[in-house]
């Protein structure tokens, strides 16, 4: 009972915490992942943002240097000046000689100092910047001749006052110092980055701290300016193309990549303005951009687990207090099975097991009551039967035909038939005691004596007996007739079968409140399967079975009736050596009375 009801509360109660825990978790992932991702796409926007903004200040300097005068008329001797002051700000601002600015004229003659000329005519930018109605260009990352240092170049258009282009100022811009602002993004442990026009990834990654970074970290640490967004999967990248397709659209957004390790990873993107399709991106492994959402399914999880196991600890309890007292009225059931009716049900209160127990109670007070009323009815049955048979004998007529008959031997001198006849008398007139069925040890002795002797005559030197017990048990009082039928049994089933000398012996002691009566024979003894019967029909108490003993049966039956299943008859015997019985009967002395 206890089983299935732990079984159901522990099924019901897993089924309602998993439902619960999916709904809960579906609810946290539709709330934190997206939550997550919002946050993290401003962050990449706002820093996008602030490299738009730093780029916007360059690209001032620039416009403002595009309306002075001395550029628009492209007066070359007062132009240098300004152009080799600022150079000289700039090299002491940012300590680099590739951070320059420089000024050209239609031709592509580019001056950056006195010592430093370049021509640029049939580069890209600066095509596009004087043919292209863009108020700026931003180049590709190039490598600077004067430091070999990775640049990008800034190309504002010099226009005079009907809007042509007559030159160019131009601004070079380290990527180092943009390499610097985008590892400074860091998101989940990862840096950011930054593509240009066509898709290069032309930023550095900070090697501080290797253990630390990302697959995708490592592999443009180790691939400086060698990375295109479209060819990433010679590396084991998939889906960065169409990441890449719409980061040159200029889109932002998030979306979803294969590592080669087959985990996903999470790409965040957004467009850098003032730059020519720049594009600022971070790739994050899938775990660590939602680790602090699976942290908490977990512990969901985990407190989902802990609830399980209170619940489970509360309806064993629970289900304890319902299982207990079942189980003790199925002892009590088990008990009065065995025949034990001495029980009470100590059951509390007024629930459904307790109104069981209280009706047990009363239906085992019924039946020991039933029972105590048939037992005094077939207790008053024998006494009625013994008291018909006794009737039918008078006593006197016998004693006086039984002494007839002895003078009568005496005078033909026939002393062993005297004998004979005083023994039957003897055993007689205790076996009817004017009608009482407690008699004296003593007389319960003397019984058996006259029986033996009788039997001595009938089997001359084939049976011998001995008595042994304390003369001091003559005064106790025993049932009648509850030695002799065992005796006889003795003789007819064990030393009558028997060719050699027969032996009975009876001694008689007491232990404490019970006294003890061992009848043992050397005759055959019985068959183990037949004894098991024997003690079987005796323990059971009920009467004699075919060929087994009337007289054994009627004394243990006497004995229970009178005095209770604890008491009566047993035996014991080992085949072709003998048996023994015990009689056990509770001592009752002079004066104790029976009903």
């Amino acid at each position: 009972l206890r089983a299935k009801i732990l079984t159901c509360f522990i099924v019901s109660t897993t089924i309602t915490l998993s439902l619960l825990l999916y709904l809960v978790n579906r609810q946290v992932q539709d709330i934190n992942i997206p939550l997550t991702q919002n946050l993290s796409q401003q962050i990449i926007d706002a820093k996008a943002e602030e490299i738009g903004a730093w780029l916007e200040e360059r690209i001032s300097e620039l416009r403002v240097i595009s309306i002075n005068e001395d550029f628009i008329n492209m007066d070359m001797d007062k132009a240098k000046p300004y152009i080799r002051n600022l150079n000289k700000r700039l090299s002491n601002e940012y300590g680099n000689e590739s951070e320059t600015f420089a000024f050209s004229d239609l031709d592509g003659n580019a001056w950056i100092s006195d010592d430093t000329t370049i021509h640029i005519k049939n580069r890209e930018y600066f095509v596009k910047a004087i043919n292209s109605d863009k108020e700026f260009v931003v180049s590709n990352p190039i490598i600077s001749k004067t430091d070999s240092a990775p640049i990008v170049i800034v190309i504002y258009p010099i226009r005079n006052a009907d809007g042509k282009v007559v030159g160019t100022i131009h601004g070079a811009i380290n990527l180092s110092k943009l390499s610097q602002i985008s590892s400074n993004i860091k998101m989940h442990g990862s840096n950011a980055w930054i593509t240009d026009s066509r898709g290069n990834i032309f930023t550095d990654v900070p090697k501080d701290n290797v253990k630390d970074m990302s697959d995708f970290d490592t592999l443009i640490s180790e691939n400086t300016g060698k990375i295109n967004i479209f060819k990433m999967s010679k590396y084991g990248y998939k889906g960065f193309e169409s990441v890449g397709k719409k980061m040159l659209n200029g889109q932002s957004g998030i979306d979803k990549i294969i590592k080669p390790d087959g985990k996903g990873g999470i790409v965040i993107y957004s467009p850098i303005p003032y730059s020519d399709g720049w594009s600022l991106g971070i790739t994050i492994p899938e775990e660590k951009m939602y680790a602090d959402t699976n942290r908490l399914i977990h512990l969901i999880i985990i407190f989902s687990i802990i609830l399980l196991l209170v619940s489970i600890l509360i309806s064993l309890i629970f289900t304890s207090s319902i299982v207990k007292p079942v189980r003790k009225l199925q002892m009590l059931m088990k008990r009065v099975e065995n025949g034990d009716l001495n029980i009470h049900y100590d059951g509390k209160g007024h629930d459904e097991i307790a109104q069981l127990g209280y009706s047990f109670n009363s239906m085992v007070d019924k039946i020991r009551n039933l029972i105590d009323k048939v037992y005094l009815q077939q207790k008053e049955k024998r006494k009625a039967e013994l008291k018909v048979l006794e009737s039918q004998i008078n006593p006197h007529f016998l004693y006086n035909t039984l002494d007839t008959i002895q003078w009568k031997a005496i005078e033909h001198d026939a002393y062993d038939a005297a004998d004979m006849i005083t023994a039957l008398s003897n055993l007689f007139r205790i076996s009817l005691s004017k009608g009482k069925e407690i008699i004296t040890f003593g007389e319960e002795i003397e019984h058996v004596k006259s029986y033996l002797f009788i039997q001595q005559e009938r089997f001359k030197d084939k049976l011998k007996y001995s008595i042994n017990y304390d003369e001091s048990l003559n005064n106790f009082k025993v049932l009648k007739l509850i030695i002799q039928p065992i005796v006889e049994n003795a003789i007819n089933h064990g030393i009558k079968t028997k060719r050699e000398n027969g032996f009975i012996n009876i001694s008689i002691e007491k232990k404490e409140n019970d006294i003890y009566i061992y009848v043992k024979d050397n005759g055959m003894g019985i068959e183990e399967g037949r004894l098991k019967l024997i003690k079987s029909c005796l323990k059971k108490g009920g009467m004699e079975y075919e060929d087994i003993g009337y007289g054994i049966f009627n004394v243990n039956e006497r004995i229970q009736l009178q005095f209770g299943k604890n008491y009566g008859v047993d035996i014991d015997s080992i085949y072709g050596f003998g048996t023994k019985a015990t009689i056990k009967i509770p001592v009752i002395k002079e004066g104790d009375l029976l009903c």
